[in-house]
């Protein structure tokens, strides 16, 4: 099996405290953190990057 980069390594780990997170301390990100239309005014420039870590929750 191939080695994992420190990179994926990383992203795992982000991905699992991105999803696990939020659900522990019941909180709602989707409006920090969720892609919105430029002309929203929720928009953020870093959406473009956090949307990618916004996960759908154990019971939906």
């Amino acid at each position: 099996m191939p080695r994992l980069t420190d990179a994926i390594k990383h992203l795992l780990i982000l991905n699992v405290v991105m999803f696990l997170g939020p659900q522990l301390i019941n909180v709602d990100l989707t409006n920090i953190l969720a892609l919105h239309f430029p002309e929203n005014g929720h928009f953020g420039v870093w959406q473009y990057v956090t949307h990618m870590f916004m996960h759908g929750s154990l019971c939906t």
